[in-house]
């Protein structure tokens, strides 16, 4: 209502009702029926019945529950709703609040019967693009295109239950494989717990939880040792006189082998990143977001010339289009290991070998997962556990202590009294480096 409404209490009757007419708003309270009135509206001439009433047992909450207006009910109608209404909020109930309940359920119900395909299109274009990264958004485009679509598209979102998701996974391992159903079933279990931010679905009802999925064998990197990285470094400055390939496909090469930065951390690589002052790239983004990578002075070096080779945005440019950052390794790439005999490696793998030389050379493990730009320090220790050289070191100082125990007297005739045997100090990356995080 306007605050310049006119309020006023009187017998509401058809006969009033129907010679109403003000040029202000009007409130009319019934003398009647307590808590029934009527509201007019002057600018489109209205007449609203409601029932003004207080939720029992909290007298703070206060509803004004209409009842419906006046042409579509008569006066009688609408005394006979407001004599429901307040029989049953005597009886503890909330008329108002139960009406919204049942709008709520109906349009659930509705949303329910969506089918996946446009539910799951929503959720790429409002959720997944806004909120991941361009290749996470990317691999969900992929999956959902793929696998989604043509083998649960047709089916309407009420429809998934814990058995149809099993039979889905189970029927991707069948025609794919173990590790594309899980991939699948990680983007399912992110739009499950999308629809019921929003209501399209029951909350806490996510099957994709209850799903037992394959484990995978975990995947053995390769590192490299000093011996593998002569032949590789050696390999790489022959090819790179003889001209081959573009020299900033080879200057990447070689960058990722002295930072321990990921592949597209480096051939993204902008001037406006690299501050050779400080020795520091600034990346504004990476896989965990903005980060500082320190550099030595061999990938100063590397940079420097790549630098003074062109004055464009991209340190690592396409040598067809200077605007854009370098596409493609793999053809130099390839060359470099087949020459050096180190067929099977991995580009990432220059970044494994990296944290591993690192933790070999019994560097603080804390300064390598800020040098990684790990978001936890639980990731970098991985390259410490699978160290097997540290492992080798400390079986055999294990070793010798348990056989030295052996031939040392167990007791002295003095004071018969149990000598512990010495047991050389074990030194391993790993246990330096956790003394030093605490």
């Amino acid at each position: 209502m306007a605050k310049n409404c006119k309020f006023m209490k009187k017998n509401i009757t058809e006969s009033l009702l129907s010679r109403l007419s003000s040029d202000i708003d009007l409130h009319i309270t019934d003398t009647k029926i307590t808590g029934f009135h009527v509201r007019y509206y002057a600018r489109t001439g209205r007449r609203v019945f409601y029932q003004h009433y207080s939720v029992r047992f909290s007298k703070r909450i206060q509803r004004n529950f209409m009842l419906g207006v006046y042409g579509d009910i008569s006066v009688a109608n609408a005394r006979l709703k407001a004599q429901v209404c307040r029989l049953d909020v005597h009886d503890g109930h909330d008329p108002m609040q139960e009406l919204r309940d049942k709008s709520i359920a109906r349009n659930r119900t509705i949303l329910r019967q969506r089918f996946v395909k446009d539910v799951m299109e929503e959720y790429l274009n409002s959720h997944s693009r806004h909120y991941k990264k361009p290749a996470s958004h990317a691999a969900d485009k992929s999956l959902a295109k793929n696998n989604v679509f043509p083998m649960i598209g047709h089916l309407k979102l009420a429809d998934l239950t814990l058995a149809k998701m099993q039979n889905f996974y189970d029927d991707i391992i069948r025609r794919r494989s173990p590790s594309l159903a899980n991939h699948v079933f990680a983007l399912m279990s992110h739009f499950w717990n999308w629809c019921e931010r929003r209501e399209y679905l029951r909350l806490n009802s996510n099957p994709c939880r209850h799903i037992q999925r394959l484990k995978q064998p975990k995947k053995m990197f390769k590192r490299l040792s000093i011996d593998d990285y002569r032949r590789f470094l050696a390999t790489w400055e022959s090819i790179y006189n003889r001209r081959i390939y573009c020299k900033s496909s080879m200057l990447v090469i070689k960058m990722l082998a002295l930072t321990g930065c990921r592949c597209g951390e480096i051939r993204a690589l902008k001037r406006s990143e690299v501050d050779l002052n400080n020795r520091f790239l600034r990346l504004s983004d990476s896989k965990t977001g903005a980060k500082s990578v320190p550099l030595g002075q061999a990938a100063i070096d590397v940079l420097r010339d790549a630098l003074s080779m062109h004055t464009g945005k991209y340190v690592f440019p396409s040598p067809k289009r200077q605007k854009r950052p370098l596409a493609d390794l793999r053809r130099p790439w390839f060359h470099i290991l087949k020459e050096s005999n180190l067929e099977g490696l991995r580009v990432h793998d220059l970044r494994h070998s990296f944290a591993t030389m690192g933790v070999s050379l019994g560097e603080n493990l804390l300064t390598i997962k800020n040098i990684l730009g790990h978001t936890q320090i639980s990731t970098t220790e991985i390259y410490a556990k699978s160290n097997e050289a540290l492992q080798l070191k400390g079986a055999d100082a294990i070793s010798a202590a348990i056989i030295g125990a052996f031939t040392q007297p167990l007791h002295t005739a003095e004071n018969d009294e149990y000598l512990i045997p010495e047991i050389p100090h074990i030194s391993t990356g790993q246990s330096r480096c956790r003394a030093s995080v605490f």
